[in-house]
């Protein structure tokens, strides 16, 4: 069946293949429709897991450097996608200041980008 994806409005095909997982293994109902292409649907579940990974981070109460790394990767993928608002950004910088190297300035250059998108 051709569908509209809701998200890029992109044309895609819910295949019978697929269909037949849907409601056979994952026992949804018949009236269940595919609303996502594929790629929208892998992006929304990076960012369900930057968000699972950037939340267990962040309840730390001791973080290493890569983790810290990540914490900010994560928060700066989910305020660039509009999960999370720009005053995450704040906090995000507060983090880098933790970070040396080109990845550091690579964090703060985003978030300056991120920051003038918000103000445009």
């Amino acid at each position: 069946a051709k569908r509209v994806c809701r998200n890029c409005w992109t044309y895609f095909i819910f295949f019978a293949e697929e269909q037949k997982y849907w409601y056979e293994e994952l026992k949804f109902p018949l009236e269940a429709n595919m609303v996502d292409c594929i790629e929208c649907r892998k992006q929304e579940q990076r960012l369900q897991q930057a968000r699972l990974s950037y939340e267990s981070i962040l309840s730390k109460e001791h973080r290493n450097e890569a983790e810290i790394a990540q914490l900010v990767e994560c928060g700066l993928q989910l305020v660039e996608a509009g999960i999370y608002s720009t005053k995450t950004l704040s906090k995000l910088r507060s983090f880098v200041k933790a970070l040396d190297g080109p990845q550091a300035t690579s964090f703060r250059q985003r978030i300056v980008s991120a920051e003038a998108r918000a103000n445009s």
